[in-house]
């Protein structure tokens, strides 16, 4: 071959012998490959049958309606202060609307129906606080409303009477609207979850089985009772939700979604009357739900806004302690994997007396004590986690 013609196949096969001596010597190199999976799409809590939806939830919805009015148009802004606000308060309460009375929901579940009439006395005793605090019947109520809290005395937190962000507390220290919030979503919400629509006595009932099975529907509606169980818990779910999503505490990341995967995966398991496995589901759901409560009440009582204003202007911190004791409140619907209550009634009420104990929430030398010392924030957050084996490192964000 000419040597011209030589050169010419040199310069051909120059740049594919670069190429290949380069890949021997970056063959432990990761290619990345330009192909991505496909998005599977998100599993919706939606089912059907005969083309209409098998879900109605409506219940839930209409149920907190009344107590979100009772919440906000009454408890939050102290303005039970004449006879027809306390009569309208109580009304909306006793008697509610769309057919369902708040005071008939409070903790109905076997389980805690023997501590049902001391849950309704704390639930009454918290509403006629708020109208206490409101001037409640006094001649002048305003001018009792409209005062500021001290230590001693009840009034209203915030830099004046117009303040949008103010809150009114107890002589304790103590907002009755905030803690009122927090514990109906226990003796309310959590109950029918949890010891209600989530009891294992409904999905190992030969009769509600056999009505499944035979596709025996609730008479005017399209679902089973089996299936309707389900429906309702999934229901007052999503009044726990938002406190279920991690904002910041790495102990609760994918909670929210993995409470919902069960859900989702229980309700088709009944599709399939697989019910062994929709139980463990439904074992899920408890264990992760149970466990928000303590962090969340363990993070209000030891977080950074709470410890900052409990240093500097303590009666501002009032209103997360609030919340931390209505979430404390609802420490008894909690369930262990083996289906007792993480709490008793009477434990998670000593935690609120001790926290409360002399001057309340005023006393902050003892707030800011150490976990050794009774009724201090350390020891009554540390209190709370341990039966959870949730430790105060555990919510650090």
């Amino acid at each position: 071959m000419p040597l011209s013609m030589q050169k010419r196949y040199l310069y051909f096969l120059l740049p594919f012998s670069l190429v290949l001596l380069s890949a021997c010597q970056q063959q432990e190199e990761t290619v990345e490959s330009a192909y991505e999976e496909a998005l599977l799409p998100k599993p919706a809590y939606k089912f059907s049958r005969n083309g209409y939806s098998s879900v109605d939830a409506l219940e839930c919805t209409f149920l907190k309606q009344i107590l979100d009015y009772l919440y906000s148009g009454f408890m939050k802004e102290a303005r039970i202060s004449l006879t027809e606000d306390y009569k309208d308060a109580f009304l909306r309460y006793n008697e509610g609307e769309f057919g369902l009375k708040p005071v008939e929901e409070v903790a109905r579940s076997p389980r805690h129906i023997s501590q049902r009439a001391t849950v309704l006395q704390d639930l009454q005793n918290l509403l006629q606080s708020s109208a206490t605090i409101s001037g409640y019947p006094l001649d002048d109520p305003y001018k009792h409303r409209n005062r500021k809290a001290k230590m001693g005395v009840s009034g209203f937190v915030g830099h004046d009477i117009g303040d949008d962000n103010k809150f009114f507390i107890d002589e304790t220290g103590k907002a009755p609207a905030e803690v009122f919030k927090y514990y109906i979503m226990g003796a309310i919400y959590l109950d029918k979850i949890l010891n209600e629509h989530l009891d294992e006595r409904h999905f190992t009932n030969a009769d509600l089985i056999r009505h499944h099975q035979n596709v025996n529907l609730v008479r005017g509606r399209n679902y089973t009772a089996l299936e309707h169980h389900l429906d309702l818990a999934y229901g007052y779910y999503q009044f726990w939700q938002p406190l279920s999503r991690a904002e910041g505490l790495p102990i609760l990341k994918n909670s929210d979604h993995k409470i919902f995967i069960a859900f989702v995966e229980a309700r088709t398991m009944l599709q399939y009357y697989r019910y062994d496995e929709a139980m463990t589901q439904i074992a899920v759901i408890r264990e992760e739900l149970s466990k928000v409560i303590p962090i969340r009440a363990m993070n209000l009582l030891m977080g950074v806004n709470t410890l900052a204003n409990i240093k500097e202007n303590p009666e501002y911190a009032f209103d997360f302690l609030s919340q931390a004791i209505g979430l404390i409140r609802c420490l008894p619907f909690t369930l262990r994997p083996d289906g007792s209550p993480y709490f008793t009634y009477e434990e998670a009420d000593k935690l609120v007396t001790d926290l409360l104990q002399d001057k309340g929430l005023w006393e902050t030398e003892r707030l800011l004590e150490t976990a050794e010392h009774a009724g201090s924030l350390r020891n009554i957050a540390t209190r709370v986690g341990k039966p959870f084996n949730i430790t105060l490192q555990d919510i650090k964000r």
